[in-house]
């Protein structure tokens, strides 16, 4: 499960109006909690504004208790992460955002990628496998992954 800085903001800091239904998902859940250094700074940032030390002191406790766990970026994602907050630069896309969005692409092929398996995607007619975190397939694929237009291919 993937964290924000937002929902970690929460958990440390009881007058926000989310800290139950945040507490209430952490206790419940049953996949480790990750999230990345951008959204662990940027929520540490913030929960020293709001309350200091203290809270900033709860924080380091999530991360050093292993309730969250921070996740390291391939060079891979870090292009990735520029390439997103420059596509989405009006909405605009921060640096947490994007190192999220990154970590939670798929990183193998769908199926349809991968030539043998399906005869009528543009890939086998090439002989080529077309490598990329999402299916970009025309209609009649059967591939299971959502059919967003590829960005990283």
């Amino acid at each position: 499960m993937l964290i924000d800085a937002g929902p970690l903001v929460s958990l440390c800091d009881r007058n926000q109006l989310t800290h139950a239904r945040c507490q209430a998902v952490l206790e419940a859940a049953t996949v480790p909690v990750i999230s990345t250094w951008a959204c662990f700074v940027e929520a540490m940032y913030l929960v020293g504004r709001i309350g200091g030390f203290p809270l900033q002191e709860h924080l380091w406790a999530l991360l050093n208790r292993g309730i969250v766990r921070l996740r390291e970026h391939s060079e891979i994602e870090r292009r990735q992460m520029a390439v997103l907050m420059n596509r989405y630069q009006n909405v605009p896309m921060d640096l947490a955002d994007a190192s999220l969005v990154s970590i939670g692409r798929p990183k193998s092929p769908c199926r349809c990628h991968r030539p043998a398996q399906n005869a009528r995607h543009p890939a086998r007619a090439t002989g080529r496998a077309v490598l990329g975190p999402r299916c970009n397939s025309p209609p009649g694929c059967n591939s299971s992954w959502p059919r967003r237009r590829n960005c990283f291919g």
